[in-house]
């Protein structure tokens, strides 16, 4: 698992850091007279800042869906399957009496290495090799082939220079991630300095533009299949997404079981095309009534189209890209705790379904 996992601390060669492990793995090789490929790596994570590596690590995994260590990606994209295959592996895990450390989703490549190693202490060598055949080569294998080999002559100068940089650095859009990177970790906060600041501000300093202008009495009946809709369809949805925030440890037991997962999928669902059915009658209400357009200003506007669009993307994802509660659970979840403690972290973006990351960022 040598530096498949984020580095989060500094550890050199005497301390089983991934220096050290490299060194290892390269002596146990030399004794079988095979030529080791770690000796750059380890040489560069040895001489090299924790912030360094920290960057490289982002550069080239979080931000680079091609080489993103999630297999389920690799071997599925964003089709209904990749769900089931998350399910299936939980369940494996939990057959063979593994119990998985952090948040990360169990198809994440350093999480079933370490399954593996399990798998070698405790069970057969014949159950190892099924599984590794079965979940772990497919996915292993397209994701090794996205890694570019260039082969270089030792000793020339391109070695030399590709030595004294990241083995793991790969040129996949640099400029195009850094801004990504800047946009994922300051708009929540961005967001949240305006909820805090400027709302209050506005309320005090002019109340006739703090909110939108009260219309029931110009017209009910549109109104009352509209917001009905909405709020029974919405709030619901946004407690079950608070709990998860909340109780997370909870919400996994209960997620780990299929049918518990598939009903409340299934509930999820009908609230949400619930509440989009309330929001899409309230723009028209809105549109058809002449009335009404004299009082909707021009944020009333962008705010319904972007409550639709905010619950439209939900509603596909919950129709055709199957597992959501657990998508949200092991990558939505885990980003909000990071916001929390003032450390982002958005390791799982990347091979998230262009839908589930449309309805984060509507989310600030």
């Amino acid at each position: 698992m040598l530096r498949l996992r984020r580095p989060y601390a500094r550890l050199s060669r005497g301390e089983g850091g991934d220096a050290g492990g490299s060194w290892t793995v390269s002596r146990f090789l030399r004794k079988k007279e095979i030529e080791s490929p770690l000796a750059p790596f380890a040489r560069f994570v040895e001489s090299s800042a924790l912030a360094r590596l920290q960057e490289e690590y982002v550069a080239t995994f979080d931000f680079n869906p091609a080489v993103a260590l999630y297999l389920g990606h690799h071997l599925f994209g964003d089709n209904q399957n990749k769900g089931a295959y998350l399910i299936r592996l939980k369940q494996e895990f939990g057959r063979q009496g593994f119990t998985p450390s952090g948040n990360e989703l169990p198809d994440h490549l350093p999480l079933v290495l370490g399954f593996l190693a399990y798998l070698a202490r405790n069970v057969d060598a014949e159950v190892r090799r099924s599984f590794i055949s079965e979940w772990v080569l497919p996915g292993v294998e397209r994701l090794s082939a996205a890694f570019p080999i260039v082969r270089i002559p030792p000793g020339s100068r391109s070695s030399r220079r590709q030595s004294s940089c990241a083995p793991w650095t790969l040129q996949f859009r640099r400029r195009e991630n850094h801004a990504e990177c800047l946009h994922i970790h300051r708009s929540p906060y961005a967001a949240m300095v305006l909820f805090l600041f400027v709302t209050p501000y506005r309320y005090f300093s002019n109340r006739l533009t703090w909110s939108a202008y009260s219309t029931q009495f110009l017209e009910g009946k549109a109104l009352y299949w509209g917001s009905n809709p909405w709020h029974y369809g919405i709030i619901p949805v946004l407690i079950a997404h608070l709990v998860s925030v909340i109780a997370p440890g909870p919400m996994r037991a209960i997620l780990g079981n299929q049918r518990a997962l598939i009903l409340l999928e299934d509930v999820g669902q009908g609230l949400g095309l619930l509440a989009l059915f309330g929001c899409l009658v309230l723009l028209i209400r809105r549109l058809r009534a002449p009335i009404l357009k004299t009082v909707t200003s021009a944020s009333d506007w962008v705010l319904l189209v972007l409550l639709i669009v905010e619950v439209a993307t939900g509603v596909y994802m919950g129709i055709f890209i199957r597992g959501g509660p657990l998508w949200y659970l092991y990558t939505a979840v885990p980003y909000f705790h990071s916001l929390l403690a003032f450390d982002p972290q958005i390791g799982t973006w990347p091979t998230s379904p262009w839908c589930s990351n449309c309805t984060r960022r509507g989310r600030f």
